[in-house]
């Protein structure tokens, strides 16, 4: 079992200007798009089907909440960040195509590069290098996030080539799934990362995502409790409860809100690398702490579980 507190002090919460769209950004980049794609009509067909593993030598990994304010999405940008700490090329992949988007939360909103919605025509054979190299950075990772403006039209026919060449070209792929995806995205991750409040609500919906992955050549599934408990329940409660395995547990900071109104993403302080006696230790407490013993935790998961499905 893994401890930690959700996050250490934040900055000041002072307000954020309101972002504009990526449209132009788009726009500008679409020149890149058509370098590094070709047409699906144009390659042979013997791709992997959607619903499986995308190849390539990247651990991927599904963070989901199983519950609306659980922090899924906190938890899957500081295992970003650990995982970029630990040496390894990382990418955070938004799994939703609606909503504020993630480069919202990690304050990148305003920074170039692609988004979901630049990539309707990102169809067949994706250049690896090139895609990621298009992609906006945050804490070391790149970020692939929806735009909360622009749709991505039939996600279902782009993904499995973007995945694909995201796995291809990345050591680790965290993907911030939504629940309704879960079950349709699970047959790529070594691992499923389910992050829970102390409440009965998250126990229905860890129940539930559970339930759905439960079987033969399923990933490997966890959860991961956030603090502090309401009623009566424990962490180890919500996870008996849940039949999934108690990863790790998060105490609720209250610095997080302010820090992402103030556009300053989440504060993941790592800790510190061997030897290294610099700066500020992340502890045991923190969030960066739990990130990277989480991160240590499924690589070493996904290496015992080299194939899923």
């Amino acid at each position: 079992m893994i401890t930690a507190r959700d996050l250490p002090d934040g900055p000041p919460g002072t307000a954020r200007a309101w972002p504009g769209t990526h449209a132009a950004s788009g726009l500008h980049l679409a020149a890149g798009v058509d370098e590094m794609t070709r047409r699906r009509s144009d390659l042979p067909q013997s791709r992997l089907p959607p619903g499986d593993r995308p190849p390539g030598g990247a651990v991927v990994v599904g963070v989901v909440a199983a519950r609306g304010g659980a922090g899924a999405s906190t938890l899957a940008a500081a295992l970003a960040a650990a995982a970029v700490r630990a040496g390894r090329r990382t990418v955070l992949v938004d799994g939703r195509h609606t909503g504020a988007g993630v480069d919202v939360l990690l304050g990148i909103e305003e920074e170039p590069g692609l988004r979901w919605a630049d990539l309707s025509e990102a169809r067949g054979e994706v250049d690896p290098d090139r895609l990621v190299d298009l992609l906006p950075q945050w804490s070391g990772a790149r970020v692939l996030s929806t735009d909360r403006v622009r749709a991505l039209p039939r996600p279902d026919e782009v993904e499995p080539d973007v995945l694909r060449a995201l796995a291809q070209a990345c050591d680790v792929v965290v993907l911030d799934l939504p629940a309704d995806r879960v079950v349709l995205k699970a047959g790529t991750c070594h691992a499923v990362v389910v992050v829970a409040r102390c409440d009965t609500l998250s126990v229905a919906g860890a129940q539930s995502i559970g339930a759905r992955l439960d079987g033969d050549g399923s990933p490997a599934t966890g959860i991961v409790c956030r603090g502090p408990a309401v009623g009566r329940l424990l962490p180890h409660d919500v996870a008996s409860a849940s039949g999934l395995e108690l990863w790790g547990e998060l105490v609720t900071d209250r610095s997080l809100e302010a820090a992402v109104e103030a556009g300053a993403g989440p504060v993941v302080r790592l800790p510190p690398r061997r030897g290294d006696r610099r700066g500020r230790s992340a502890g045991a407490t923190s969030l960066g702490g739990v990130a990277a013993t989480l991160d240590a935790h499924l690589h070493a998961l996904a290496t015992a579980r080299p194939t899923v499905r």
